[in-house]
């Protein structure tokens, strides 16, 4: 099971020069970047909706609890008794961690963006190629009134797209998804978001599959009510992730050194 991989020589070449492109896709534009930490807070997950949606892909640090110490160096063993938990998750999403730095203000347009590690499981065979358990992510964040977002996700997708196919000739754009938990409330939730197009995904092949290498999704205003950013109505965001590892693969597959 690969849950994650190093890069090094033209593979980490490839990742500098990759994120250089993504970011040059903002040129233009005013934006913030921004460092964000690996872990976040059950609270802020519940506010983002993200646990009645994706509880399955959470990864959940722990520790070694103070008096089952001496018993771990003993046995050479850690347990699930020697274990304790907070309510604290590895990242999910980079995206996540934007929205309360927003919170209470007023906003007109604004751009957001990170480079980061998220930490995802998605009960699925991992592959180093395609699917890993702890992956780097690319990811810019718009918030602006429902025009101006749509604008700049069709830009950047646009961009993306026409970059895609100097990799992959048969790259290529869908409507998609979130993958939600599997129930009637979930189901509904994709419905909506196929029908009205509020995610896209940036296709290419890898290992002769098609393989999502970038997501774009338009939040309309799931995000700026609960933090109340939203002004009189009138605000909302969408967000850009490209998956970093899978872009190299993408280039690895065609022989591509950037």
């Amino acid at each position: 099971m690969n849950e994650y991989i190093c890069y090094e020589g033209n593979n980490l070449n490839n990742f500098k020069k990759l994120d250089y492109i993504f970011l040059s896709f903002l040129k233009g534009f005013n934006y913030e970047s921004y460092h964000i930490p690996g872990m976040i807070s059950e609270e802020c997950l519940k506010k983002c909706g993200y646990i009645d949606s994706f509880p399955q892909q959470l990864t959940i640090p722990t520790y070694i609890k103070r008096e089952e110490i001496k018993n771990v160096l003993s046995n050479g063993e850690i347990t699930n008794q020697s274990i304790q938990m907070e309510k604290m998750y590895m990242s999910p999403s980079a995206c996540l961690h934007f929205y309360p730095l927003l919170e209470n203000q007023k906003i007109s347009e604004k751009i957001m963006t990170t480079l980061t590690q998220v930490y995802r499981y998605e009960e699925a065979d991992f592959s180093e190629r395609s699917r890993l358990w702890e992956f780097n992510v690319r990811e810019m964040v718009f918030v602006g009134s429902n025009d101006y977002v749509s604008e700049m996700l069709t830009l950047v997708l646009g961009k993306a797209l026409d970059f895609a196919k100097t990799i992959d000739t048969e790259a290529y754009v869908r409507v998609a998804s979130d993958i939600f938990y599997p129930n009637r409330t979930n189901e509904i939730k994709g419905l909506i978001q196929k029908k009205n197009k509020l995610k896209q995904e940036l296709v290419m092949h890898i290992d002769g599959h098609e393989v999502a290498v970038a997501s774009f999704n338009h939040h309309h205003n799931h995000f700026s009510k609960p933090f109340n950013f939203q002004g009189d109505g009138t605000i909302v965001s969408g967000c850009v992730g490209f998956g970093m590892e899978r872009w190299i693969s993408a280039c690895v597959e065609q022989g591509i050194t950037l």
